[in-house]
């Protein structure tokens, strides 16, 4: 049986459970071990605002300005921003395993928790510039966030480089 449970404590001092526990098993475990003490370590969460932030302003940039030459095709296209979102873990956040043959893959790792995002958020906004892509603000993102924009709603630098990228691939694929 486990050992290790995850639980928020709220307001009035009601646990909440996270991650794979349920409460009957937590139930169980209790009765096994009526005297059991347990240590509490605590942690804080990621904010909203910094994970909405990657997902709903980086991602999209990134993909809207990095372009792809499909070799098969013979065209460009925008890469997509489940894509985007892949490649920035992958080389932003990177682990490298061990295939059979013996060779290295290198992977992304997950960006979950502040201090990883913050990081992966730093260097990814040093190759934005390095490379002349625009990089999102964080403040004026979370602003139009918190101002309940509309369903479907394009946050409007965004539109602006969304409108670029139609342009740039319509004159490269004119080739």
């Amino acid at each position: 049986m486990k050992s290790k449970f995850i639980v928020q404590i709220n307001n009035d001092l009601s646990l909440e459970l996270r991650g794979e526990l349920s409460k009957s098993e937590l139930k169980a475990y209790q009765r096994a071990k009526p005297k059991m003490v347990y240590d509490l370590i605590s942690r804080e969460v990621e904010g909203d605002s910094l994970r909405k932030f990657f997902e709903g302003a980086c991602c999209p940039y990134f993909a809207y300005q990095h372009l792809i030459f499909d070799k098969e095709k013979g065209r460009w296209y925008r890469m997509p921003i489940i894509q985007a979102r892949k490649t920035i873990k992958r080389e932003f956040n990177a682990e490298y395993i061990r295939r059979l043959d013996g060779t290295l893959e290198q992977q992304g790792k997950s960006t979950k928790g502040k201090e990883v995002l913050n990081k992966v958020l730093g260097k990814l906004q040093e190759w934005f510039m390095e490379n002349g892509y625009i990089f999102p603000d964080s403040k004026d993102y979370n602003a139009w966030v918190k101002s309940a924009p509309l369903i479907k709603e394009i946050y409007p630098p965004l539109k602006e480089i969304v409108e670029r990228s139609n342009s740039k691939l319509l004159e490269l694929n004119m080739i």
